[in-house]
């Protein structure tokens, strides 16, 4: 389930970005595409959203958390979740080539949004962000805020 979660997160990005071709418009997407994840989609309606997001936000950290991952990544477990961080650290390098730490950022932003989210929902005090319905936006500023100043330094 975890795998077809980013799977689905990946077309989803491949199909909203068709005809974007600013690097920021695409990471600012991006961005969007995984925190809105979390709510209800009618343009989806065999897929509930919400209840596999909150699988994927109590699960899957879970899923390489453990004494055995090392055995499942050289079989493959983690594909997909790789290729999602690899097709975001691409939009991070057309931003700027240079930058050192494209994958890292990737990963960092998919799993501060699912957090955050999951805190503003459960444990807020971790967290800067409301449950309301300005939630989405608020989480995708933050994000934005913490990792562009950081991929535009030194272009």
């Amino acid at each position: 389930m975890i795998n077809w979660y980013w799977e689905w997160m990946s077309g989803r990005i491949d199909i909203h970005l068709l005809n974007i071709t600013d690097p920021k418009e695409k990471f600012r997407k991006v961005l969007q595409l995984l925190v809105d994840a979390a709510r209800r989609n009618t343009d989806t309606p065999y897929i509930d959203e919400d209840i596999l997001h909150r699988v994927i936000v109590r699960e899957g950290s879970k899923t390489y958390h453990h004494k055995l991952v090392d055995n499942e990544n050289n079989d493959g477990f983690f594909l997909s979740y790789k290729f999602i961080c690899a097709k975001i650290g691409e939009i991070i390098l057309e931003i700027n080539p240079q930058y050192q730490y494209p994958k890292s950022t990737a990963s960092m932003l998919i799993e501060t949004a699912n957090n955050n989210i999951y805190f503003a929902k459960h444990l807020p005090r971790l967290s800067d962000i409301s449950d309301s319905d300005e939630m989405d936006k608020d989480i995708v500023k933050m994000l934005e805020e913490i990792a562009l100043p950081s991929i535009l330094k030194n272009k």
